[in-house]
C-alpha cells in the first residue's frame, strides 16, 4: 500500500488517541492541511512527540505523469484507505514521486 509523505505539525487534541496537523506541500507547491488521528499518520503518538516531524498517511495511487520539467508526478487519493481528507474536504492530489512510499515507514 502506498503511502503520501506529510510533515506533521503539531498535537491539536491530547484526548485519546489523539490528534494532529498535519501539512501536504503538492507538486505545484500549495499547501493542504488535515487534522487526523495520530496513530493515522504516526507510530508516535502526541503526548511527548516534537514538532515538526515526518508522517505517512495511507492512500490509493491513481495516476502518474511526467511533466514539462521531466519531474515524475503521482496523483493519489487518501479516501482509502481511512477515509483521510483535508481541511477542505479534498481526497485527491498530484505530488512529486518523491513525496509518496510504496510501503510503510
Amino acid at each position: 500500500m502506498p503511502y503520501l509523505i506529510v510533515e506533521l505539525l503539531r498535537c491539536t487534541r491530547e484526548d485519546f488517541p489523539g490528534w494532529v496537523e498535519c501539512r501536504l506541500i503538492d507538486a505545484d507547491g500549495r499547501a493542504h492541511r488535515f487534522e487526523e488521528k495520530a496513530p493515522v499518520v504516526s507510530a508516535q503518538l502526541c503526548g511527548d512527540a516534537a514538532f515538526p516531524q515526518p508522517g505517512a498517511i495511507a492512500c490509493e495511487r491513481v495516476g502518474e505523469r511526467e511533466d514539462a520539467s521531466g519531474r515524475r508526478r503521482v496523483q493519489v487519493d487518501t479516501r482509502h484507505p481511512w477515509s483521510v481528507q483535508s481541511d477542505t474536504g479534498l481526497t485527491r492530489f498530484e505530488v512529486l514521486a518523491s513525496q509518496v512510499l510504496e510501503r510503510a515507514p
